[in-house]
């Protein structure tokens, strides 16, 4: 009886380190795949963020751009507003120097009144 409580523990004990060793191999087998799902995961996040990353370069470049064509086409309208500025005024000072020269008289005793009232308004 002793012999066969002796085996029968023995046989509990064999059970229990073959079922230890199967936890075991199931954990790691387990352990394995989590690791293989997290590697998954970090390549499929990288690729995500390189795609993100270029996108954004590639919106960069778009925004750069649509600042340059903007700022090109600025500077021409400016350039043509200060060409046709510049055209008007010398045409307007063509014109007062024709009138001048066409009634110089006049012109001066307009000068003389225009200096009249422009001191009288700066001493008030």
């Amino acid at each position: 009886m002793a012999n066969e409580v002796k085996d029968r523990a023995a046989q509990g004990m064999d059970h229990a380190g073959q079922a230890v060793r199967s936890l075991n191999d199931a954990g790691s087998k387990a352990m394995d795949k989590i690791g293989d799902k997290a590697g998954e995961a970090a390549d499929k996040a990288k690729g995500v963020v390189n795609r993100i990353a270029d996108e954004a370069t590639h919106a960069g470049e778009k925004v750069q751009g649509w600042a340059e064509d903007a700022y090109e086409a600025t500077r021409k309208e400016v350039k043509a507003d200060y060409r046709a500025t510049a055209e008007v005024v010398e045409n307007y000072g063509q014109e007062v120097t024709d009138l001048v020269k066409k009634y110089p008289i006049q012109s001066l005793l307009v000068g003389f009144a225009a200096g009249f009232l422009v001191s009288r308004a700066v001493k008030s």
